[in-house]
């Protein structure tokens, strides 16, 4: 094989592997300093609706989901037919 294109290929795996390291370290970053904004109990301005918002989301949830029994079939008889 030619030296120079084992060396391109390298060096665009070491480009593409660098890339995708800066930017994984930036959504981190992001992240990092954005979760605290969410879970923080100073800032109940995001906090609270927030919680509100997820716990609506289950209730609605859970009382809007289908009847199940124990062998995980829906218990419907309209769905037997």
């Amino acid at each position: 094989m030619n030296s120079s294109l084992i060396t391109t290929t390298l060096g665009t795996y070491t480009f593409l592997a660098n890339f995708h390291k800066t930017t994984l370290a930036l959504h981190l970053m992001f992240l990092n300093s954005f979760s605290p904004l969410i879970k923080g109990t100073g800032q109940g301005v995001l906090m609270i609706p927030t919680l509100l918002t997820a716990t609506s989301v289950f209730i609605i949830a859970f009382i809007a989901a289908p009847p199940v029994d124990i062998e995980c079939l829906v218990s419907l008889p309209i769905l037997y037919i």
